[in-house]
């Protein structure tokens, strides 16, 4: 059974550290507590955390907990996070870049080999993002621990 969490609750466990960052930016649009009953789950690999937040959106909408492996098989690697998982998801965290992890787009189409619409949008204003929260949308979000543009560079292969 799952419980109802609050979107606190929700948006936290989706963006990690940066939640609260976020959280403030989105109060102006959200006037009530909007409820998802998003499980949470806790992550199956060291840096599998874009997978599993797939994973728990995949769950809201397909009411099982088994998506966080096949989302990682179905996106596989790459060494540019674009187009797949940069590294091991399995290793130790680095800050060298190594093992990465994925951006939005290869999880939005593992996504969508589950039947699922799932829709990448870069610098989305927050208001919109609150809009698809109250809307009842689940949202995994990328963000950097500042405003500021993410300013990694990859090669496009």
């Amino acid at each position: 059974m799952s419980k109802e969490i609050t979107r606190r609750q929700f948006l936290g466990g989706v963006v990690g550290m940066v939640g609260e960052p976020l959280l403030k930016r989105l109060e102006p649009w959200i006037e009530k507590e909007t409820y998802l009953p998003v499980p949470r789950r806790k992550q199956s690999y060291s840096l599998s955390y874009e997978a599993a937040c797939g994973g728990m959106a995949a769950e809201y909408f397909l009411g099982e907990n088994k998506y966080e492996t096949y989302l990682l098989s179905k996106i596989g690697g790459h060494p540019n996070p674009n187009k797949g998982f940069r590294g091991n998801y399995n290793a130790n965290p680095d800050f060298n870049c190594q093992n990465y992890g994925v951006y939005c787009s290869p999880l939005a189409s593992a996504l969508e080999d589950l039947d699922l619409f799932a829709a990448p949008k870069y610098n989305l204003p927050y208001k919109e993002l609150a809009r698809e929260i109250i809307a009842g949308h689940p949202a995994v979000v990328w963000m950097s621990f500042s405003d500021a543009p993410i300013m990694y560079k990859i090669d496009e292969d």
